[in-house]
């Protein structure tokens, strides 16, 4: 009977054995499952944080083409402003030489111009004295714009040469209008006194009479 009740006690200890195994066992296998778990949830953060975080590059991405797409018409633009304003410039260079190009021609034309001066003498500027005295004389006519009468002088110079009567050619000059006659008298004199020197003293002279 003794032996019976010992072999009990030691089946009992051994199954109580077993069970605190198997619950060792449990438990480790529950710490497992939940160290997995926590393992899993830290690697689904993880990958949540990257795909946002890609979100967010690729989001940036997408920004970035619109705005340069954005900013390229502005840059366009101003390339075209840029353009347009050497275009302008550039005609305004071309404008400025062909004035200068004009002006230097015109130049030029004057210089020829200049050159080429008359060589003939007129027959009023010649200064060559016959010793001739050619007398002038006094004529009276009505005034244009009040109709009084006025007094003039007037003297035939000889032009040199023959018309085609066979006359010696003459040309006219006239003094300035005067309202009295004795005024008119005295340019006649002295118009007269300048015959001498030739068509070029007497020109000189009216033209003085003229301005005073």
């Amino acid at each position: 009977g003794g032996g019976g009740g010992g072999e009990a006690g030691a089946t009992a200890a051994a199954t109580a054995a077993a069970d605190g195994e198997r619950e060792r066992k449990r438990s480790a296998s529950r710490s497992r499952s939940a160290e997995g778990e926590k393992k899993k949830a830290d690697e689904g953060e993880e990958r949540k944080q990257r795909s946002a975080s890609r979100r967010r590059s690729s989001s940036a991405k997408r920004r970035s083409p619109s705005n340069q797409k954005r900013r390229s018409p502005s840059r366009k633009r101003r390339s075209a402003s840029r353009k347009g304003r050497s275009r302008s410039a550039s005609k305004r260079r071309s404008a400025s030489r062909r004035r200068s190009g004009s002006r230097k021609n015109s130049n030029r034309s004057r210089s020829r111009s200049r050159s080429l001066k008359l060589t003939i003498r007129m027959p009023h500027n010649s200064d060559e004295g016959t010793g001739e005295v050619h007398q002038a004389e006094v004529l009276e006519r009505p005034a244009l714009s009040s109709g009084e009468p006025i007094w003039q002088a007037e003297i035939q110079v000889p032009q040199g040469g023959i018309n085609h009567s066979g006359r010696t050619r003459v040309f006219t000059i006239r003094g300035p209008p005067r309202k009295a006659e004795e005024a008119a008298q005295r340019d006649a004199d002295q118009l007269t006194k300048a015959s001498v020197h030739g068509p070029k003293a007497v020109r000189t002279l009216a033209n003085q009479m003229h301005r005073s």
